[in-house]
């Protein structure tokens, strides 16, 4: 009988080391809102309802302040973006002005030689 309650108890004791805990059964609840925020800015780039409801109602978890970080650093973020989209778009405006430029160059460049040209032409006849 001992031995048989020894080994009913080895065997909960390795399936309990076993088994992998539930998610949330132990972890706060101001922990899981940051986790749900930070799984839905992954998923949708852009912060989560989550992070509200926490900032709302944990005022002073350190999650809360964590939530704050990752918040600005995503206005941060998308602030340097759209910097860089108008500096991609200026470029590609000055690229474009600058070929339109080269292609006038080369027009005038063009011309100039036709009244070269027709300087030496008028010259010669002039003889």
């Amino acid at each position: 009988m001992m031995r048989l309650l020894c080994c009913l108890c080895l065997a909960l004791l390795v399936g309990g080391c076993a088994s992998r805990p539930m998610p949330g059964l132990f972890t706060p609840r101001d922990q899981q809102l940051f986790v749900q925020g930070m799984d839905d800015l992954l998923a949708h780039r852009h912060p989560s309802p989550a992070f509200a409801a926490l900032q709302q109602d944990w005022p002073e978890s350190p999650w809360t302040r964590k939530s704050l970080e990752i918040a600005e650093l995503v206005k941060t973020i998308q602030t340097q973006q759209k910097a860089i989209d108008q500096l991609r778009r200026d470029q590609a405006n000055r690229v474009r002005l600058q070929n339109t430029l080269q292609a006038k160059v080369k027009t005038l460049e063009n011309e100039r030689e036709k009244l070269r040209q027709l300087l030496i032409d008028l010259e010669t006849r002039g003889r």
